[in-house]
């Protein structure tokens, strides 16, 4: 290991973990020692104090005494060879804390992967009274904010962004601005998201430092309940544009998720939008959100529901019916929502089918999304027996979404789905191919689904013999709650059953279908 690295040949990686020195060897640094080395490099020139360094390195939880940095900064300093009489690296700047003084440092981190920034921060000369508090509650944010976000989504702070012209970031997706001011007598501080895609701003809040400035716990609590907020305000942003080209629940799965990642959000989603529901329990776009995340549920994770036995139908139905009726007014002035809220009526199925459908067709002239309404109109005209109405509606939705896109992939479904209860095998075994190709995952979960009743494929086949019986039971109960229950015709509804019945009763039995499908479909079993 080079005892002594010249300032100028030092290459440290991303992460800090590691520097490269010119003889080819290297210098490793633990964790602790390379969070300090990224806190003091991400800001050349300026001071840290102990406790700024201290919090940067901290683990939750762990115990924190600020003469551990100065020990700290010594191994490190050791590792570089820094003499501190004569730094390169780390000066010290004597009772206030280190300042990072190499003229090149690490190297830069790509800012295409930055995702989110903590900047700009503006007021910091009126702190003169807490010198560096300006940092401080920078850095305790930007550690709330990487604590919930995913680890390929980089969260830097970066004081004079946007400030200067050599102060931009290029593929960042949000910004946090912090600006202190004098109020009176008291030293106040706003936050506040701004979206770098639509330069809108998400969300403003105003607080008294004068709790704060000595109290890094307060502060750290009241950054970790603001930050959720930050963030909650950013995908409902990203959500509402997205409406403007899909439908709803498809806009939260893609303001969820980035563009390559084909991951259910719903965990993450149900996060925000409490978050959201906390703050702005009346506001009724997020009460129409919330109503479609409930309904979401079922469809992308129904069947563990009901394997797991944590399926609690008739409390979110009630909720759903509560939260869409409180938030009609508002969906009806967008169009596209009106006929959101029409399809979560329909599902609900507590005497709202007549007024769903009217809600529907009126607000369908109006939308500026045609392939976003069409998808769901065609859906509500399968359920209602318009078959070749559904089918047409479908079929242009298809041919306008982007080929490849969720949407794409959610209207191929909802064309299988309209196909398979009309009985129209032929026609649905192209769009099979078509959904198969788009989202070859899909065939796993829906070919029992999709795959002829009397001959089905191999590969039905094959996921039925996989299947446990609790588990074939749970495929029922989600096909049956989700789609077959909501057909007017009873042979619709057969026939969107046929094939995964047929399956599981071949290999389990009649007893596999549980009663209360039994009862709905009683015409079935004669013809299969």
């Amino acid at each position: 290991m080079n005892s002594d690295p010249k300032n100028s040949d030092v290459r440290f990686n991303q992460d800090f973990s590691q520097a490269d020195c010119p003889d080819g060897s290297f210098i490793a640094f633990t964790r602790s020692e390379s969070r300090a080395i990224g806190a003091l490099a991400e800001r050349a020139g300026r001071l840290l104090t102990r406790n700024q360094l201290l919090d940067a390195v901290s683990e939750t939880g762990s115990e924190k005494n600020d003469r551990n940095i100065d020990f700290l900064i010594n191994r490190i300093r050791r590792k570089l060879g820094d003499n501190p009489k004569e730094p390169r690296f780390i000066a010290t700047r004597y009772g206030e804390g280190y300042v990072w003084v190499a003229k090149t440092g690490p190297v830069a981190r790509d800012p295409g992967d930055v995702f989110l920034i903590v900047g700009p921060v503006q007021g910091a000369n009126l702190l003169s009274d807490a010198p560096g508090f300006d940092q401080v509650v920078a850095e305790h944010f930007a550690k709330q904010l990487r604590g919930l976000l995913g680890p390929d989504q980089n969260v830097v702070v970066k004081a004079d962004f946007g400030l200067d012209s050599g102060s931009a970031v290029a593929g960042h997706s949000l910004a946090v601005h912090l600006t202190f001011f004098r109020d009176g007598g008291k030293m106040e501080c706003v936050v506040s998201a701004k979206s770098a895609h639509s330069n809108r701003i998400l969300y403003v809040t105003r607080f008294d430092i004068a709790p704060f400035v000595r109290n890094g716990a307060a502060l750290q609590a009241y950054a970790a309940r603001i930050a959720p907020l930050l963030l909650a305000k950013a995908w409902q942003a990203d959500t509402e544009t997205g409406t403007d080209h899909v439908p709803l629940p498809v806009a939260m799965h893609e303001a969820g998720n980035k563009a390559d990642n084909a991951q259910i959000s719903w965990p993450q989603n149900d996060l925000r939008l409490r978050t959201l529901r906390a703050e702005h329990p009346d506001d009724p776009s997020i009460m129409l959100m919330y109503a479609t995340h409930l309904h979401t549920k079922y469809v992308t994770r129904g069947r563990d529901l009901f394997y797991k036995g944590e399926d609690s139908c008739a409390v979110d139905e009630a909720e759903i019916e509560q939260l869409v009726l409180g938030s009609l007014d508002y969906a009806q002035s967008r169009p596209e929502l009106a006929i959101i809220a029409a399809k979560l009526l329909y599902f609900v199925d507590r005497g709202y089918k007549s007024l769903a459908l009217q809600l529907a067709s009126d607000a369908l002239p109006k939308c500026r999304s045609v392939a976003s309404s069409l998808s769901i109109v065609g859906q509500l005209r399968g359920f209602v027996g318009d078959t070749d109405a559904a089918i047409e509606s479908l079929t242009q939705a298809k041919h306008l979404s982007i080929k490849g896109s969720q949407h794409h992939i959610y209207v191929l479904v909802l064309l299988c789905q309209a196909l398979m209860a009309a009985g129209r095998r032929r026609e649905l075994a192209a769009v099979r191919s078509e959904l198969y190709k788009a989202s070859p995952l899909a065939a796993v979960f829906f070919e029992p689904l999709f795959s002829d009743p009397v001959s089905p494929s191999l590969r039905a086949r094959g996921v039925a013999l996989v299947l446990s019986r609790p588990r074939a039971v749970a495929v029922l109960k989600h096909l049956h709650y989700v789609s077959a229950r909501l057909y007017e015709q009873p042979e619709h509804s057969e026939n969107t059953l046929r094939t995964p019945i047929n399956l599981f009763v071949r290999r389990f039995g009649s007893d596999v279908v549980p009663n209360e499908i039994k009862a709905s479909i009683s015409g079935l079993f004669e013809k299969t």
